[in-house]
């Protein structure tokens, strides 16, 4: 009589079990427990890439979620050794099954797919043909030998699983067949399209920067050609920008700057007017990557108009008293980036640049076009969603008057925070 009861709850502890069972897999796998074991040679975007995933640094972002998901275990994205295990989320990973690139273990370990091997030895013959075409480096004959001797001397696809070996047979079998390889370099496959469904978007960003700096003021009198020299003392200046990021080369700023001089005389015995000048300006800036002799250089354009500061003698004559004003013009300046050190998130480089000055007129004060020229050092450092960085220049500008022959120079340093969003 009473075997059916205890047969009965014997049951009904059993499915409890399997129920527990499943239910904590299931919430297991929705933690994002799914990892992959990095092997030699490889990052994080050239995973998430693999993976069908464009590594974005935006909030909410693939490479931001990967960072989020790692936080216990990866203290710098940037720094992940062999062996290392990179976990990703439920919403990447179920993203890239459905691409059909990777596939899931019994203790929730990813491999990838020979689809995600495949779209990606593809996108590398199309990158090296694109980049050797727009050199000009090799002539229509014996382009694709080229392609696939440069794709076979930088290893495409060299895996360290011993089971994977046939996967490079065919690899290397590919690079020596030069119709497979024009199909490969020459057409955009279905499964390419798919890898890049999840598209970049334009990042937007705020700039503050601020700084501080020491200039001079040096005229020599058309007339009677009597000199005057007025040193500044510690002058402000305070920069924001709002800043679109186009792509991982290409920027655009709109910026507004605000400075504060401060002038005294050094060799005349004359009066000081407005001693203290306030100049802003109002300007737009293009920056984008580009090589010379296959160096790659970042240049910038900026265009801006505002105030510059001159100063006159009172009566037409240095001797006799000096006046500073802020006189409005126009500015070009055009100018070249390189960085000589880059490792993890800091970037050290250099900048140069020249400046083309518009004539102006203030209260029957005339003023010439004019030039300048500008070098500085930089140090930046790179994290997810924002930039720091410092830097210390020195600038000269030659723009004569009606009554004076005119230099500035300026030595100043800057460190600025960007914020993007």
């Amino acid at each position: 009589m009473q075997s059916v009861p205890i047969r009965y709850t014997m049951v009904r502890r059993l499915l409890i079990i399997i129920f527990q069972i499943v239910f904590c897999q299931n919430s297991f796998a929705l933690t994002g427990e799914y990892y992959y074991t990095i092997k030699k040679n490889e990052y994080a975007s050239k995973v998430l890439y693999r993976a069908g995933l464009k590594p974005l640094y935006k909030k909410q972002g693939t490479l931001y979620e990967l960072i989020q998901s790692n936080k216990s275990n990866i203290k710098n994205i940037d720094f992940i050794e062999q062996g290392q295990k990179l976990y990703f989320s439920a919403k990447q990973v179920e993203y890239a099954q459905n691409l059909g690139l990777v596939k899931i273990s019994s203790n929730n370990e990813i491999t990838f797919t020979e689809l995600a091997y495949q779209i990606e030895r593809e996108k590398k013959l199309e990158k090296i043909a694109q980049s050797k075409t727009a050199n000009n480096f090799v002539t229509n004959e014996n382009a694709e030998t080229t392609i696939n001797r440069a794709v076979a001397s930088e290893n495409v696809i060299r895996s360290d699983k011993p089971e994977d070996a046939d996967r490079d047979t065919v690899v290397e079998n590919k690079i020596n067949n030069p119709q497979e390889t024009r199909g490969l370099v020459e057409s955009k496959t279905d499964r390419n399209k798919v890898a890049e469904s999840e598209s970049e978007t334009v990042q937007s960003g705020f700039e503050l920067a601020a700084g501080a700096g020491y200039s001079s003021l040096n005229g020599k009198d058309r007339n009677d050609n009597t000199t005057a020299q007025i040193l500044s003392k510690l002058n402000y200046n305070l920069t924001v920008s709002w800043n679109q990021h186009w792509s991982e080369t290409t920027t655009t700023h709109f910026y507004v700057d605000y400075k504060s001089h401060s002038f005294d005389s050094q060799y005349l015995n004359t009066k000081i007017y407005d001693y203290k000048i306030e100049t802003h300006r109002l300007g737009f800036a293009f920056i984008d990557l580009y090589k010379i002799w296959d160096i790659p250089f970042k240049y910038n354009l900026n265009i801006d108009y505002g105030t510059n500061v001159f100063y006159r003698g009172i009566n037409g004559v240095t001797g006799s008293g000096l006046e500073i004003n802020a006189v409005p013009m126009s500015a070009v300046a055009f100018g070249f980036e390189k960085s000589i050190f880059n490792k993890n998130r800091f970037d050290i480089g250099f900048n140069v640049s020249a400046q083309y000055y518009s004539s102006g007129t203030y209260q029957n004060y005339n003023v010439r076009s004019g030039y300048g020229y500008g070098v500085g050092l930089y140090l930046n450092e790179k994290r997810v969603n924002n930039q720091f960085g410092c830097g210390l220049n020195y600038s000269q500008r030659k723009q004569d008057s009606s009554l004076i022959y005119f230099t500035e120079t300026i030595i100043g340093s800057m460190c600025h925070f960007e914020w993007r969003y």
